[in-house]
């Protein structure tokens, strides 16, 4: 734990007074502040049909950030930064559960997630003085579906196949202005993206109530 001490207003200015008191004391002139607000919802619905369950999962979550800096460690006006960020992320999973045909297990569904943060700006002070501004967006969102489909063969046979495609996306943009308001650092949005279908299969042998024995393909996704 290392100790915070905030330089009083009555004291003399460097190099009248030592910039650090002690090696031990974390120092600083300005105020050190993190303020955050979380705000969310989750939501689970199910509808029973005449041939399965449907089941949807939905969640969302919004917070907004507010931080203060004092980042050069003395009681000297050198550094300071303000920085505020947003962060919003929605998620949501429908899923049908299909029981209604003999010997077959069948599940159909999709994913889907988004999310996205941004600063608005964050300021960068030296000596008392503005010297930046910063923006920065990003966004991640992803989708998917799928089928899987387990039938028994017999009371000890079963065979499972599935398939799932995915897609995900990424987005970025960073830009800096100077104190005086002059673009340092022009927009450079950068967007990628991903697909693919993933298929499976297994075959599976029931040797004993709590032994078996199978034998699976299947190929991994990572974007």
């Amino acid at each position: 734990f290392t100790q915070s001490a905030q330089v009083s207003p009555g004291l003399p200015a460097p190099p009248a007074r030592p910039l650090v008191p002690d090696p031990y004391v974390k120092a600083y002139n300005s105020s050190i502040k993190n303020f955050e607000i979380t705000n969310e919802a989750t939501l689970k619905i199910e509808w029973k049909t005449s041939i399965g369950t449907i089941t949807s999962l939905g969640a969302y979550t919004r917070r907004k950030m507010k931080e203060y800096f004092d980042i050069d460690g003395t009681y000297a006006d050198l550094t300071f930064i303000r920085a505020k960020l947003y962060f919003s992320t929605w998620q949501e999973s429908l899923v049908y559960n299909i029981t209604a045909i003999d010997n077959l297990d069948l599940l159909v569904g999709g994913d889907y997630y988004h999310d996205f943060r941004e600063t608005r700006p964050n300021f960068t002070t030296a000596g008392g003085n503005l010297v930046q501004l910063s923006f920065n967006q990003q966004r991640n969102e992803s989708y998917a579906f799928y089928v899987d489909a387990t039938y028994k063969v017999t009371d000890r046979i079963s065979l499972n196949v599935g398939g799932r495609y995915a897609h995900d996306s990424s987005y970025i943009n960073f830009l800096v202005y100077s104190g005086t308001g002059a673009l340092t650092t022009p927009p450079n949005p950068r967007n990628v993206s991903f697909s693919k279908f993933i298929p499976r299969a297994s075959v599976r042998y029931q040797i004993a109530p709590q032994t078996n024995v199978y034998a699976s393909f299947s190929k991994g996704y990572k974007p």
